[in-house]
């Protein structure tokens, strides 16, 4: 969460990707209109989600919206640090979405562990876990591609927001239906569990409470 190079690296991954996107599209529009929808994954848990009419309009746009991996997190690449390159794999969600619903993958849960620090072991924060300074290498990787500006800041954290969205959604849905991998229902109780917190502002107490130690201790 603090490897500027692996981060940049990550960033730079996802503009080549979305620039081969348009590119296929443009060449392939007809395969390329197949592909499934952003809300017809996981039997189509997305439909309906809460979407900005900007983001409804983003759909039209090539720039911004075409095939994408959509499951881009540190299980799912192999790094080279030597090369500094991002070998990729895992492409069972491969979607039709917004360029910046695919970026948000990779950024949504650094936010989640700079709540919670080891979400699974409780064993506390991770002092190194700091998601602005993970964001601004990221964006700087992806930018040192597409250019600066070419990541839309707003649409980015909307769609971190529909990221949470999705994963709360899933999990529930997940423990609704039953006959799940013990592995997954463990991993969807946890998220449950965080998303409760999180709404009843029990992270925001947590730093409150931190600073005040912290003032304590230097009296």
């Amino acid at each position: 969460m603090y490897d500027q190079k692996l981060i940049h690296t990550v960033g730079k991954w996802f503009a080549l990707s979305h620039q081969a996107s348009r590119r296929y599209s443009e060449k392939h529009g007809e395969q390329a209109a197949q592909v499934q929808m952003w809300d017809e994954i996981h039997d189509a848990i997305l439909k309906g989600a809460p979407i900005s009419e900007e983001d409804k309009a983003a759909m039209a746009d090539p720039k911004q919206f075409g095939v994408i991996h959509g499951d881009i997190n540190i299980s799912n690449y192999f790094y080279v640090p030597e090369e500094e390159t991002l070998f990729v794999f895992d492409w069972d969600q491969v979607q039709r979405g917004w360029y910046m619903w695919d970026f948000a993958q990779a950024i949504y849960f650094v936010f989640v562990t700079a709540d919670t620090g080891d979400l699974f072991t409780g064993t506390g924060k991770f002092p190194e876990c700091d998601p602005e300074r993970f964001l601004a290498y990221i964006i700087e990787g992806y930018e040192s591609v597409a250019g600066a500006g070419s990541v839309d800041r707003e649409q980015l954290q909307r769609m971190i927001a529909l990221r949470n969205y999705f994963v709360e959604t899933f999990c529930r849905e997940a423990i609704k239906q039953g006959d799940i991998p013990a592995s997954m229902d463990g991993f969807c109780r946890i998220m449950l569990g965080y998303y409760e917190k999180k709404r009843a502002g029990f992270y925001d107490k947590k730093e409150d409470e931190g600073e005040k130690g912290g003032a304590g201790a230097s009296e």
